[in-house]
């Protein structure tokens, strides 16, 4: 029988963590109890959780998201404040509000 997270090292220390996250919120304070007794936790192994290839590749990832966020969020912002129904202070909020009452109006829906 494969232990729980199964072969892979990673899954099986995050089942570690959520657990001790766990049973601190149940017992009011940082406790081991809830581990099973050939699970061994050590603060070498914590501290290496998050220093994997995984790890670093979705921090790229995350990365290449906020660039390209950076770059096309304005010009949504903008296209969106154009539907305000007070064009005189256009703003986000109310270009929303006049969006979902376009949608509203083409699909019938109140």
């Amino acid at each position: 029988m494969r232990p729980e997270g199964g072969d892979d090292p990673s899954k099986k220390w995050r089942m570690v963590c959520c657990r001790l996250v766990g049973a601190a919120y149940a017992a009011g304070e940082f406790c081991f109890g809830s581990l099973s007794d050939d699970t061994e936790v050590t603060r070498e192994t914590l501290l290496k959780l998050g220093k994997g290839k995984a790890y670093t590749r979705r921090r790229e990832f995350e990365g290449t998201l906020r660039s390209i966020a950076s770059q096309t969020q304005p010009r949504i912002v903008q296209i969106i404040k154009q539907h305000d129904p007070n064009q005189e202070s256009p703003m986000f909020e109310g270009g929303f509000w006049g969006l979902v009452a376009w949608y509203r109006n083409i699909t019938g829906t109140s």
